[in-house]
């Protein structure tokens, strides 16, 4: 019997020596086994310092933050948009505020997601980030856009087969280099997740998302950086890839999607405060000296006009400069960081925004001039 079981001893060596390390890290930083449901209660209850971010399966996001919203007392101010909004916190403002960013992927996702909310849970202002891709037929037909909305579901228990996936990931990504063990790994149970654990990377309370590692490596002009020096995003211009396909003409049916929404908005007593969001200048300039996205240039005015007519705020910010900001203040080719956003939203005041209900131009000044660095205003 001792030698059987030595013998099974020594097979299993070699699954632990290769997946020992890797299974403790999925299964003690929060990728795996966490209770989401604890985590909102935690957000909604109002407990400080929590980072929520996830590197091996992102699904839950969409959960998380619809429960979050379904618990809490109703915002002021909700920003609502793809991961283009995240900059947006609650120190820009004097009111409830809550970012739902990463919550929309097309224009249809925006009337659909205030819809599947209950009505006393409805913002009074929502910021509404318009991506321009959302407007390009090639990135999104609309063929779905009817089809019935349902609420996220709660991410089912962590299976074998589903731990196995993570462990698998995380390993795979590991040998390719793409995942730096050299970082401490944050042990406090208010981060929740590898990127959070890792990079001090994710949600925070607010909705809003902290860049950890992103503006670490930006500020120590680190070839590592994600979209180092825009590098990946002039390639997708280049091969026409992705968000940037081209984009000849405004899809008239995308129109029809955000008009649907604006009814909606002005059905229900909920201001519309809507923007499209900035490209770096450089990665701007490259887009429209290629000729192929005519359509982009024609979003202000068309936007413009539409969301006016239904009693909306509309403002161009499609590059940083728009914003009084530059390239040195960006994340990525097509994401500001929290100065380029926090000189949009002054903006927005200065042009008279009912927003100025909820927040301070001069205040916000104040903290950008005591900004902790180029990319990030207040703490972390």
């Amino acid at each position: 019997m001792k030698r059987l079981v030595l013998k099974l001893v020594m097979l299993a060596l070699p699954f632990i020596a290769v997946f020992g390390l890797p299974a403790w890290y999925v299964a003690t930083s929060g990728e795996a086994f966490r209770d989401d449901d604890r985590y909102v209660d935690e957000v909604v209850a109002g407990r400080d310092g929590l980072l929520y971010g996830l590197m091996l399966d992102e699904s839950p996001y969409r959960y998380v933050k619809y429960r979050i919203l379904q618990a809490s007392a109703p915002a002021d101010v909700l920003a609502l948009g793809s991961s283009r909004v995240l900059q947006f916190r609650r120190e820009m403002f004097t009111a409830r505020f809550y970012n739902a960013g990463y919550m929309v992927k097309d224009i249809g996702e925006f009337r659909a997601l205030l819809t599947a909310l209950p009505k006393e849970k409805y913002p009074k202002v929502v910021i509404v980030g318009l991506d321009q891709w959302m407007f390009n037929r090639a990135w999104d037909d609309l063929r779905t856009v009817s089809a019935p909305y349902r609420a996220p579901a709660r991410p089912g228990p962590e299976l074998l087969g589903s731990f196995s996936g993570k462990l698998l990931k995380f390993t795979e990504t590991a040998l390719q280099g793409r995942l730096d063990l050299s970082r401490a790994y944050g042990g406090s149970d208010l981060a929740i997740g590898l990127n959070a654990r890792l990079y001090s990377s994710g949600f925070r309370n607010d909705g809003s998302m902290r860049y950890g590692i992103q503006v670490e490596r930006l500020l120590n002009d680190d070839p590592a950086a994600s979209d180092y020096r825009f590098s990946d995003t002039f390639e997708r211009i280049g091969e026409g890839d992705g968000k940037f396909m081209p984009c000849g003409e405004i899809n008239a049916a995308a129109l029809d999607a955000l008009e649907a929404f604006l009814v909606f908005c002005r059905q229900h007593d909920v201001a519309v405060v809507s923007f499209l969001p900035p490209f770096a200048d450089s990665v701007y300039n490259r887009m429209r000296e290629s000729g192929r996205y005519r359509g982009y240039e024609a979003l202000p005015g068309a936007l413009a006009q539409l969301v006016r007519k239904h009693g909306g705020e509309f403002y161009d910010f499609s590059q940083v400069a728009l914003a009084g900001s530059s390239d040195r203040e960006v994340l990525d080719g097509f994401h500001g960081s929290e100065v380029v956003y926090q000189r949009v939203l002054i903006s927005m005041l200065e042009r008279g925004s009912l927003l100025g209900r909820y927040a301070g131009a001069e205040r916000l000044r104040q903290d950008l001039g005591r900004a902790r660095n180029r990319y990030s205003v207040y703490e972390q």
